[in-house]
């Protein structure tokens, strides 16, 4: 056998082949990042006398530079492993290397392969990724939203604050196109309310009449705005409010494209249907717990897959005293842990037995956040029985229910 070590870079990457005795077979060789590259790599290998099916490869995870040599390299029928880099540094801290060079991390690399205690970290397969890219997009707009409203709200309380007591959402899509070609007060005083109400007929469902129009209107007129920097600051809020449009449609998109992943025709009941059997769980935290989790059967226990996720208090003690408050561990992705959160806050209305998990913890002095998360990780822990025995939401099955 025969051990391939690879340290991925954004261009080129470096690699080194290892026996089975640990010695070095030829130089290390760099491959550039193409389909030609790719080639040289497996012309290399034939050079050197080495059957495809007697090489291991090893890359590790990082980023996503790996994820198309992986796919190559698995095409051809050679055993690769995606590498967690803990346990490439890890190894080389073993192994005291004093510098840190491409040739030293593909050895290293390939090092490790042949000890054997290398451990192949989890490849989703094309829908799992796929999911996991759309959710995380999703995350990513929904966080800009949420700062380009903020941002434009700051700016509106200057340059028209009278109209957050007209509007209940001066960010819905009325709003917004008004605010968009009449960005402050002194733009919207000059303006006839028909022009405003014609604005609000090119958008269904919506409420905004003539009367609403001449409210906006007459309040410009009186607004205590002075006018000052009045063109840069209706610019700047003009391109805020399109943002937040374009991000609410793009948002919109996403969640028809996840709907569509999530709801393929299936044998059974499909994960997102055990997920959401769950009172207090709806499609779009059950697409982020699917998306994060993916494969089951990775976990060994309920237990590991909390840990995993970082839904456990990271307790530091000393000489028998106890060092600062136990927090809660930084584990795991944000959008993750906050999908988890929320869903708990919501079981405490629509679901009777996480309710009362809550209200033991409260009853024993823990703290209201500090009760969420017991809930939050007795959901997860629930959502790993439902997963793994392929089962749907039984209160019954609970040992709170018996308690």
């Amino acid at each position: 056998m025969h051990y391939l070590g690879i340290d991925v870079s954004l261009k080129s990457h470096r690699c080194a082949l290892l026996d089975s005795e640990g010695e070095k077979v030829g130089a290390s060789f760099s491959v550039d990042s193409s389909p030609e590259g790719f080639s040289s790599l497996l012309e290399t290998l034939k050079k050197r006398n080495i059957p495809f099916d007697q090489v291991t490869a090893g890359l590790e995870a990082t980023g996503h530079l790996w994820e198309n040599l992986f796919s190559f390299l698995e095409r051809q029928k050679i055993k690769v492993l995606l590498l967690n880099p803990f346990q490439t540094n890890r190894y080389r801290e073993l192994l005291s290397k004093k510098a840190k060079t491409d040739d030293i991390d593909a050895f290293c690399i390939a090092g490790l392969l042949r000890s054997g205690e290398g451990r192949a970290c989890y490849v989703p397969d094309d829908m799992v990724q796929g999911l996991r890219d759309l959710v995380r997009a999703r995350n990513s707009f929904i966080s800009n939203l949420q700062d380009y409203q903020r941002q434009a709200q700051a700016l509106l309380q200057v340059v028209f604050p009278e109209i957050t007591g007209l509007l209940k959402d001066p960010f819905a899509k009325v709003a917004c196109e008004i605010l968009r070609q009449f960005p402050t007060a002194k733009d919207l005083a000059g303006v006839h309310p028909r022009t405003l109400e014609k604005i609000a007929r090119a958008f269904q469902g919506n409420n905004f009449g003539r009367e609403k129009a001449e409210e906006i209107v007459e309040a410009a007129k009186k607004s205590i705005y002075s006018g000052k920097a009045q063109k840069a600051r209706g610019q700047v809020l003009s391109s805020l409010v399109k943002q937040i449009v374009d991000l609410k449609t793009a948002i919109a998109n996403l969640d028809q494209i996840i709907n569509d992943t999530l709801n393929t025709p299936s044998k059974g009941p499909s994960e997102i249907d055990l997920i959401t059997s769950i009172p207090g769980v709806g499609p779009k935290t059950a697409a982020v717990l699917i998306a994060e989790i993916g494969d089951i059967s990775r976990f060994a226990s309920a237990n590991h897959l909390v840990g995993y996720f970082g839904f456990f208090p990271q307790i530091r003690e000393s000489g028998g005293k106890r060092l600062g408050t136990p927090k809660i561990s930084p584990r795991g992705p944000k959008h993750f842990r906050k999908a988890l959160y929320m869903a708990a806050v919501a079981c405490l209305k629509h679901n009777p037995e996480m309710k009362a998990v809550y209200d033991r913890k409260k009853s024993q002095g823990k703290a209201a956040k500090q009760a969420l998360i017991v809930v939050a990780r007795k959901l997860l822990a629930t959502v790993y029985s439902l997963l793994r025995y392929q089962t749907t939401y039984n209160p019954l099955r609970l040992s709170i229910a018996a308690a």
